[in-house]
């Protein structure tokens, strides 16, 4: 359990296929096979399988002829498939103290979605759907569904080999056992040559250097294991959520991002009421959400209990969270770079920042950090014009960073801006 995640195996599944099984919308079995294209053998010496059905709702692959309207009209309109990870069987022994803790990754244009874990099985039964929006008539592509076991520690490697790299576990464990034993005695014997240096510390020890870099927070800190986005109409689908899931779970592999794509009050609802979930995240909008005033009350109290709720950057934005939290934020523009306000974050993952954060793109939105209100705290700012803010909510926090993630350039430091964001 503690180490690499290691890869079971993976299927391609070719366009030609997908279509197959999108007609006939029934489950089918698929062989994982390894790196070298050949078939995983489980524990039961049995080929290993996976089982998905798919479904897909809306219309893809849409050719209009001239003056068929409602051909042309389907290419407005999103659509979306339906990947069901039904369940896997005959599953190879993973872990050396135990069987296989399988979740299933499915990837497909350019986007990820991964399943719960199912621990301690051969035959993991999952019975999950994940959804992929695509553009309205967008053609079928390939797709590839990978199985992984999970470990506690690590990140994700491909596994290399079964039995022997069982035994070379079992042989390194052994090794620094003893290491360690032989260690222990060599201290305990100097202890008792030398009582008199027992117990004293060093002034360097008594007086330890702060560490303010993200290492140290990473080493201190656990990243949140799992975040819903929003991935409606309200949001550019096609080019930045996905960019934005991905730099999510950057160096945090194991955080999962769940989508969610309608604002009506019983979907929005059931994500708020997510008891395993607790922070939000607002990718940047291309236009102002449809929202009911019953979910923007559910949204207050998600937030008051206690949760985090982060907006990514414009100025829609910014009118969106007036809207629904009753703040009176005003929209403000000034060139980077941008400073960490050493007086604001102060035992907040934003501490951790480097000192000045460079300006991505001209589309970075600030707000006047004088209308703040109060319980509001400015994180990065210039010239009185701040570009990432914590509010407090009562319980909860309201996070915003004026960055809507469409630029390679400086990313990393953005990235890094939201990670602070999504750990407060």
């Amino acid at each position: 359990m503690v180490g690499s995640n290691d890869k079971v195996g993976s299927v391609r599944i070719s366009a030609a296929e997908l279509r197959a099984c999108l007609r006939s919308g029934e489950a089918r079995r698929f062989e994982i096979k390894d790196e070298n294209n050949k078939a995983v053998v489980g524990h039961d010496k049995q080929k290993a399988e996976i089982s998905l059905r798919f479904e897909k709702e809306g219309e893809l692959e849409i050719e209009p002829q001239a003056g068929d309207e409602e051909a042309i009209a389907a290419l407005t309109r999103r659509a979306r498939l339906e990947v069901v990870v039904e369940s896997a069987r005959h599953l190879p022994k993973m872990d050396t103290m135990g069987t296989c803790d399988a979740y299933c990754v499915i990837n497909y244009s350019g986007e990820e979605r991964k399943s719960s874990v199912k621990k301690n099985t051969y035959s993991p039964d999952w019975g999950e759907r994940l959804d992929f929006e695509v553009e309205g008539g967008g053609e079928v592509k390939e797709m590839v569904a990978e199985v992984w076991d999970y470990n506690i520690i690590g990140s994700n490697d491909k596994t290399r080999g079964g039995a022997a790299a069982m035994m070379v576990t079992e042989r390194s464990l052994n090794t620094a056992s003893c290491s360690l034993a032989l260690v222990m005695m060599c201290m305990a014997v100097w202890h008792m040559q030398n009582p008199s240096h027992f117990g004293r510390r060093s002034a360097l020890a008594q007086t330890p250097a702060q560490q303010t870099t993200e290492l140290s927070f990473l080493q201190t800190s656990s990243f949140v294991d799992q975040i819903y986005m929003y991935a409606g109409l309200a949001v550019d689908n096609k080019h930045e959520t996905g960019f934005i899931a991905k730099e999510i779970r950057k160096h945090n592999y194991q955080t999962m991002v769940r989508l969610f794509t309608s604002l009506d009050d019983a979907t929005f609802r059931a994500v708020l009421w997510d008891q395993a979930v607790h922070c939000l995240v607002w990718p940047p909008f291309v236009r102002y959400p449809g929202i009911s005033e019953t979910a923007k009350t559910d949204l207050r109290a998600y937030t008051a209990a206690g949760n985090n709720v982060v907006f990514l950057g414009n100025y829609v934005a910014v009118q969106f969270m007036n809207d629904v939290y009753g703040f009176q934020l005003t929209d403000d523009y000034q060139n980077g770079p941008y400073y960490r306000n050493d007086r604001n974050v102060r035992n907040t993952p934003f501490q951790y920042l480097p000192s000045r954060v460079e300006q991505a793109s001209i589309e970075t939105y600030a707000v006047k950090s004088r209308s703040l209100p109060p319980g509001g705290k400015s994180m990065l700012d210039t010239l009185g014009a701040t570009v990432a803010f914590v509010i407090r909510y009562d319980l909860g926090t309201v996070c915003y960073i004026g960055y809507n993630y469409n630029t390679p350039f400086h990313a990393d430091q953005w990235t890094r801006v939201l990670h602070c964001a999504i750990d407060m």
